[in-house]
Order: C-alpha cells, then sequence, then structure tokens
C-alpha cells in the first residue's frame, strides 16, 4: 500500500526536478556498442549519486534495463518509481536474497544477451564508495564488462545518511559521465576481492574528476 501510493506521486516529481536541470550527459559512445551491438553491460553507480540516473536511461539508454533492488518497502517503492523511467528490477541486496539475485541476473544475460544490469555497489549501507563483491562476481561470473555512470550537480542538498545521498537543487547543472568498459578477462590473474578493488579505484577517479569538473 505504501508503495502503491507514493511511487507516482515519488515519480512524478522526480520528473519535474528532472525538467529543470542544466543537463550534460558524456561518454554514451562507451556504452553505445554494447546497446546497438545486443551485448550485455553492467552500470555500476555510486549509491549517493543514483538519483541522476534514471532520466538518464529515459532520455538516452537502449535495451533492457534490470537494477538490483532490495525486498524491503523502499526497495518496492523505488522498483516502482524506476519502472516509470522503462527500468525493470530484480530483487534482493547483499544482505538479503543476495546469491539468488546475482544468479537471475547471471542466467537473463545469458538468455537474453542485450541486456544492462544497474547496479549500487556500495548500497545499501555503505561503507561509502566501497564495493561488496557482487558487481565482481557477477562480471567474473558472466563475463561481462564493467561501465562506471558517475553523476554530479553544481548545487544538491545532502541527506543526513550514511552516502551523504544527493538531491541537486532546481536548475542546478547536472552532469552524468559513462565510462570505458573494464573487462573482467584483463583482470583473470587477480583475486576477487582485487578485480574489486580495481573497479573501485577507477570508479573513485571517475567520480573524482566529474565532481572537479563543476567546482
Amino acid at each position: 500500500m505504501f508503495a502503491h501510493v507514493f511511487a507516482p506521486f515519488g515519480a512524478a516529481l522526480l520528473r519535474l526536478a528532472c525538467a529543470t536541470w542544466r543537463w550534460e550527459v558524456s561518454g554514451l559512445e562507451h556504452v553505445a556498442p554494447f546497446w546497438s551491438g545486443g551485448k550485455p553491460v553492467i552500470i555500476c553507480c555510486w549509491h549517493g549519486r543514483l538519483l541522476m540516473l534514471p532520466f538518464t536511461w529515459f532520455r538516452h539508454g537502449g535495451g533492457d534495463i534490470y537494477v538490483l533492488m532490495g525486498k524491503n518497502r523502499n526497495g518496492e517503492l523505488i522498483t516502482r518509481i524506476v519502472s516509470r523511467f522503462n527500468m525493470k528490477a530484480i530483487r534482493g541486496s547483499s544482505r538479503s536474497g543476495g546469491k539468488e539475485a546475482r544468479d537471475e541476473m547471471a542466467a537473463l544475460v545469458k538468455s537474453s544477451p542485450a541486456t544492462t544490469i544497474a547496479l549500487t555497489p556500495d548500497g545499501p549501507h555503505g561503507p561509502v564508495f566501497v564495493s561488496k563483491l557482487g558487481a565482481a562476481q557477477l562480471s567474473r561470473q558472466a563475463s561481462i564488462p564493467v561501465v562506471w555512470a558517475s553523476a554530479a550537480a553544481s548545487a544538491v542538498w545532502r541527506l543526513p545518511t550514511w552516502d551523504r545521498f544527493q538531491l541537486p537543487l532546481p536548475f542546478a547543472r547536472v552532469k552524468v559521465r559513462f565510462s570505458e568498459a573494464m573487462f573482467p578477462e584483463a583482470h583473470s590473474a587477480s583475486s576477487l576481492e582485487a578485480y574489486r578493488d580495481a573497479l573501485d579505484t577507477f570508479g573513485r577517479e571517475q567520480l573524482e574528476a566529474l565532481d572537479a569538473s563543476l567546482r
């Protein structure tokens, strides 16, 4: 009932906010070959910046995209909101149903290669900018490359949460940048933890550079 009542309001509010932001989306050339070629890709975004991604996908995405959502009440609400931006959900988290969700994503990619998997690897509880192993595991298990989607805004509200979740202010400049892909085969000699750390280092560097471009 909570999600049923508040999802339409939340989606409308997000659409209204997005309409006021001054958008700059770059790096689409890094993801377009996957979308046009019907090849799977994992797109990672840090949890505190995820608000800027649904509208980006709605305007620029290709193929089917599946987002990993928790099984709790908030996960149900967000699932219903992002569905209004042409995003689908797989339910699970690092604390509940994580392995099952990861296996479901791997099977989905195998049966339908033209699939994008969107993950916030430091969620849902942090620590900030430190991934769980799930993204690295899925990438290696299903041989799927990883692209980072970094998002930043010139003026934001920061919520008092573990990730200092960012809400861009009306009329703020919003930048979203897709990175070059990281392929698991290039790290085949590394341990899973080392591969995860390499993904994290690259993701943090991408975000720092984008933040710096707005100063």
